[in-house]
């Protein structure tokens, strides 16, 4: 059905450079093998550190950051054999299992983004992520951010989700990097709420 393409969408990180890249909103650079990275990083678009993980995963589950290419051949092995010996070896492809990533460093952005029952975009709320553990926020602050409300309504649109969608951004260079989509009520939402968000 649509829905559950959404959440294969949501579910896959590969997927969710695809739809990003396909409707303007920034990614970090991605890549499904060494060698597209290497490649990317000899024409001097790329450079390390990398982030290793699973295109499928969660609360950071085979995540490794490498800094050189013996440690990107090394992580990215290792993260297709903690996928095989997983829960997500059930619906991983196993040659296409591990997506590699730009790591990029500054503030991490968590929003919900609201949509009824129709598909069509109400909103978001936007939370600065002040303090976190294992993947997870400790400690927010509700903001308004111009280009964060246009790339919430772009995802909203095109997505169609139904009710909240829970989005991660990271600010760099000025600008802010969609790493992350969960179709659901994320462990930020009682920021949400508290600021008066009651979705």
């Amino acid at each position: 059905t649509y829905y559950s393409k959404i959440i294969e969408i949501c579910n896959d990180k590969w997927k969710t450079v695809k739809l990003a890249k396909s409707i303007g909103v920034p990614t970090p650079n991605s890549f499904q093998n060494p060698g597209q990275a290497i490649e990317s990083i000899k024409q001097d678009e790329t450079s390390f550190p990398l982030i290793v993980k699973p295109r499928l995963g969660s609360a950071s589950f085979g995540l490794q950051v490498v800094y050189d290419v013996d440690q990107l051949f090394v992580a990215f092995e290792n993260c297709k054999y903690l996928i095989s010996k997983s829960f997500f070896a059930n619906f991983a492809e196993p040659n296409s299992s591990v997506i590699i990533q730009s790591f990029l460093e500054g503030f991490e952005y968590g929003l919900d983004i609201f949509n009824d029952l129709f598909g069509k975009y109400h909103g978001s709320i936007c939370k600065k992520k002040l303090r976190m553990r294992g993947g997870e926020t400790d400690k927010a602050t509700t903001i308004k951010n111009e280009m964060l409300e246009n790339y919430s309504k772009k995802i909203a649109t095109n997505l169609r989700h139904i009710g909240n969608l829970d989005c991660d951004f990271i600010e760099y260079n000025n600008n802010f990097y969609l790493i992350d989509l969960n179709p659901r009520f994320g462990g930020g939402y009682p920021f949400s709420h508290m600021a008066k968000g009651n979705l």
